[in-house]
């Protein structure tokens, strides 16, 4: 229906320094949309943020819920807090939402000069990142508990270096995990797939990693490659 487009249609922002895909698919064969959400938008001109969420439950309560947290999360983001003080406020905000006790989210922040990648988890499977030499690193760093448990603690963040033609993968647990296996299973399945080909579809990606039917959690994937485009040619330099 016209209410699940409106939630899942948020055009990625298109800039030649930043290549971005997403893929947003909902489990369960009759619900055409669930608690993952992704998003992506600029802080400053030479600043771009990416996020991935999921909120517990499923179809249309599920999905009012992660509405406002993304939309929280993006005001948050926008007034320049960076990650962590950015994940700071949506676990407050989470504490006034019914249903957002317990949601993930991992929202991180690209300097597309300098590479320099901050990143923030609150209880959500680690980013992925793959070098154009198809080097693996999963980003277990900066983590905290997941949304709306302890609010007194000040979320954690960590800095990585992003080099051009790198790709950073965001995901729900619905892309590495099963009731077959456990989650670092599944990130090594993740990181053979990405080992043999850099820059894979992320359609085909979920297709190849393809969890049991038994289990159909939401999946989400928002993938961010970095390109190098000379000064002058990006229109924001």
């Amino acid at each position: 229906g016209s209410f699940q487009r409106e939630l899942l249609s948020r055009p990625l922002p298109a800039d030649p320094r930043a290549e971005l895909a997403a893929t947003n698919q909902a489990g369960g064969e009759l619900v055409e949309i669930g608690g993952d959400f992704f998003d992506a938008f600029f802080v400053s001109p030479d600043r771009l943020a990416v996020a991935v969420g999921d909120v517990v439950g499923r179809g249309i309560p599920a999905a009012t819920v992660m509405g406002q947290l993304r939309t929280a999360l993006r005001a948050y983001a926008l007034e320049g807090h960076g990650p962590a003080r950015t994940l700071d406020h949506l676990d407050a905000f989470a504490t006034t939402i019914d249903g957002a006790f317990c949601a993930s989210v991992v929202y991180a922040e690209l300097d597309l000069v300098t590479g320099e990648l901050w990143y923030s988890s609150a209880g959500h499977p680690p980013p992925v990142l793959v070098t154009p030499d198809s080097q693996i690193s999963v980003l277990w760093e900066g983590r905290s508990p997941l949304l709306g448990i302890d609010t007194t603690t000040h979320k954690a963040q960590a800095l990585v270096q992003m080099p051009v033609n790198a790709r950073l993968l965001l995901f729900t647990d619905g892309l590495i995990e099963a009731q077959t296996r456990g989650i670092d299973q599944g990130l090594d399945e993740l990181a053979e797939h990405l080992q043999y080909d850099h820059d894979i579809d992320l359609d085909t990606l979920v297709k190849k990693i393809d969890v049991h039917e038994a289990y159909n959690d939401d999946i989400c994937v928002l993938s961010l490659t970095r390109r190098n485009v000379p000064a002058g040619e990006t229109g924001t330099l």
